[in-house]
């Protein structure tokens, strides 16, 4: 079965049982506006809303005979895997009262799709895609220019962006070196001022995505874990020691 048709049967499931619209977010619409290649083993699904969960259920039950795992993940978001394609279905994670903070920032007739991409981690990650591949909506107004322009910068203020969750310290190093993309100014100072966020992402997943990050581009990360102040901070592994060891940095 082609992924077309699997994107096909979801939204034609989400049609018969009156979900929200069902849209592609994160790394693919990105990569597609980029122009790079991309495998598409990894697909991000987002309603915007709590139907999304249910969503998930009705593509696991269609599916049965494809579906090799569904699993609902530590926070909170359903992951099937049918066939060679690992398929993500969105935690519908909100930023506490981010409906506040839109109003603050001068928007009105605020949609639970707003909310949901306004409580992402990086502009570049918005772009949303429809399932039959003929539309791209840029909810934030800022996820082409970023994208275009090379940068990661969070959706919102750093502090309430990285404040409600640390793992996107990481992963802004990690999407520079995949990407090449430089980190906005606004969203390194905030790191810098706060290097001992990280240490809450948890060993695991810093040492994943750091690696990670090396894999992509070391000279990038080694330059960023020197600029944001984060090598007291960050977990020892083998791939990191040998740049631990020189003046200034442990």
């Amino acid at each position: 079965m082609k992924l077309i048709q699997i994107l096909q049967t979801i939204d034609n499931l989400s049609k018969l049982n009156k979900t929200a619209k069902p849209w592609m977010v994160g790394g693919i619409p990105r990569d597609k506006l980029l122009g790079r290649k991309n495998d598409l083993a990894d697909i991000d699904l987002t309603t915007g809303d709590e139907s999304i969960h249910a969503l998930a259920q009705l593509t696991a039950i269609k599916f049965a005979k494809d579906v090799s795992s569904f699993r609902v993940m530590n926070d909170g978001h359903s992951r099937i895997l049918i066939n060679n394609w690992k398929i993500d279905f969105s935690s519908n994670f909100k930023v506490p009262n981010i409906n506040s903070i839109l109003v603050e920032k001068g928007m009105n007739r605020i949609s639970s799709m707003d909310e949901e991409i306004y409580s992402r981690d990086f502009t570049c990650n918005t772009l949303l895609w429809s399932l039959d591949l003929k539309q791209m909506y840029d909810v934030t107004h800022k996820a082409k220019i970023d994208i275009s322009n090379k940068l990661i910068d969070t959706c919102l203020d750093p502090e309430i962006t990285l404040g409600n969750d640390s793992k996107r310290i990481p992963r802004a190093i990690y999407l520079s070196s995949k990407l090449g993309f430089s980190i906005s100014d606004r969203t390194k100072n905030w790191i810098k001022n706060n290097p001992q966020a990280i240490q809450d992402c948890g060993d695991d997943f810093t040492k994943k995505k750091l690696n990670k990050a090396l894999l992509y581009n070391a000279s990038n990360t080694i330059a960023l874990l020197d600029e944001l102040n984060l090598w007291k901070f960050i977990p020892t592994t083998p791939e990191l020691i040998k740049y631990m060891n020189s003046p200034g940095r442990i």
